[in-house]
């Protein structure tokens, strides 16, 4: 609790200058809208959004928001611990076999063991190797069930204006360059068509 206080305070110092700043929304002659840490300047028109806080304001600020942070902290440990005196009393008073709710609850709770499990939180910051090969798995699988790209058309025949290719588009002709029938700029590359 006391490196929590030590470490508070040291973001509250880094933080101080520039968390206190004011701000003011200025318009001018064309109508752009400039916020800035200046008053308005006298060919503009504008207001102060926020004014500049003071250093008590801000460090109360601060103090509140690691309160909100440590009550947070304290509400998910008192989670957990329920979560896993559940399960102990899951195991020692198993349910009743073939029971469509206690089936869901069990899958439920052995997902929620899992993901704390697996949390940053609860491995003291060293991040989970055996979760990240999960996701890089998953990764994997769905590239696989997206569907390749188009590989670019071959052309097959050219004559002074139109060329078509192995799809069956046809092209209007304007040198090197190309333009499919759907509106797009193609140019002929070693007997290919590349659209854009």
């Amino acid at each position: 609790m006391q490196i929590a206080n030590i470490i508070a305070s040291l973001l509250v110092a880094l933080c101080a200058t520039t968390a206190s700043a004011q701000v003011h929304r200025c318009k001018d002659a064309t109508g752009k809208l400039i916020f800035s840490d200046r008053p308005c300047e006298a060919s503009q028109s504008g207001e102060m959004v926020q004014r500049k806080r003071t250093q008590g304001e801000i460090l109360l600020e601060r103090e509140q928001a690691m309160n909100a942070e440590q009550r947070k902290q304290a509400q998910r440990l008192a989670e957990q611990e329920r979560e896993a005196a559940d399960q102990r009393r899951g195991l020692q008073n198993p349910p009743v076999v073939g029971s469509a709710t206690s089936d869901w609850q069990r899958r439920k709770d052995a997902e929620n063991a899992a993901t704390t499990s697996s949390s940053i939180a609860n491995n003291r910051s060293r991040w989970d190797q055996k979760a990240e090969a999960e996701r890089a798995r998953a990764r994997r699988e769905e590239a696989l069930r997206t569907p390749a790209p188009n590989p670019p058309a071959m052309i097959t025949s050219c004559n002074a204006g139109f060329c078509s290719d192995t799809n069956g588009n046809t092209y209007y002709r304007n040198g090197n360059h190309l333009n499919s029938t759907d509106g797009r700029t193609c140019t002929m590359q070693a007997g290919y068509a590349h659209c854009n």
